[in-house]
């Protein structure tokens, strides 16, 4: 996501190409409200959405999605299995 700033530049250079030299105001100007609108919108959307999924009775529960996720990282080895008889009290 840290290279996401990357891509507006970029998409708005390949837009301004497909315009004529004397729409190209028009084009700024409805990339600038865009961005507006999703500035506003996303977090408040993207908050919702979290709250959803955290909240207790949430019917499609994702709590511990990240540490399950951790602990399923394909790059993880085990060298031996442990059991908790080796573990000293």
């Amino acid at each position: 996501m840290a290279f996401w700033g990357l891509v507006g530049p970029a998409n708005q250079s390949l837009m301004t190409r497909r315009v004529n030299s004397t729409e190209q105001g028009q084009l700024q100007g409805a990339i600038a409200s865009i961005n507006g609108v999703t500035g506003l919108i996303g977090p408040t959307l993207f908050t919702q959405t979290f709250a959803y999924f955290i909240r207790s009775d949430a019917t499609l529960s994702t709590q511990h999605s990240s540490l399950s996720t951790v602990g399923e990282f394909p790059g993880r080895r085990s060298s031996s299995p442990r059991s908790c008889s080796s573990v000293p009290r």
